[in-house]
């Protein structure tokens, strides 16, 4: 997002006020590029560096609160309490709670959020895209989409954590879990554990 806003921001559009929009919203717009793509991410990868990049924002606003600084996210003192105390029962318990019929009550599925952990990537597409780059790939990939957009610009890094390789954080019950819920886009994807 960062990225096309400093190169094309008439191309940013936010739907209902509060979330980006689908590609099929943004047709229209790209359309004058010529070309439309999307990144998407192996699930697996995924589910750890949302579990990690919630739960390590969460303790620095606690961090934050308790040294008297603002804090930019709108989020209350008791909603980072419980995103913590869940960070900390760690990654396992996290993914057997997304296997709960009641995961939506998470401390991590709460706040003000247009889509669940569990959304599937597939569902943001609507069909509507010419190239699809898997993050895994991006830095062979992005060279194509500057060339073809004449963009110059650096993809940036950004909401980044700190967490080991993915495949650390897995057995082989959350390793199932996740296969089973993610299973359209480790499909549409051609992703794997």
């Amino acid at each position: 997002q960062h990225w096309a806003v400093s190169n094309f921001p008439e191309c940013v559009v936010v739907r209902d006020g509060k979330r980006p929009a689908k590609l099929s919203d943004l047709k229209n717009i790209l359309e004058s590029t010529g070309y439309t793509f999307t990144f998407v991410r192996n699930p697996f990868a995924r589910l750890v560096s949302i579990f990690h990049f919630v739960g390590q924002r969460a303790e620095l606003r606690q961090h934050r609160r308790n040294k008297g600084k603002k804090v930019k996210k709108e989020t209350t003192p008791d909603h980072d309490k419980n995103i913590v105390e869940q960070y900390h029962k760690g990654f396992e318990e996290y993914v057997l709670g997304l296997a709960q019929p009641n995961f939506r009550n998470s401390p991590y599925e709460q706040g003000k959020m247009w889509y669940s952990r569990t959304t599937l990537q597939k569902e943001w597409l609507d069909g509507q895209v010419d190239k699809i780059i898997k993050l895994e790939d991006v830095n062979t990939h992005f060279k194509e989409i500057q060339y073809l957009l004449k963009c110059n610009k650096e993809l940036p890094f950004v909401n980044n954590s700190n967490h080991e390789h993915y495949k650390k954080y897995y057995n082989i019950e959350t390793k199932n879990i996740v296969e089973k819920i993610f299973k359209d886009d480790l499909d549409e994807f051609n992703y794997e554990f």
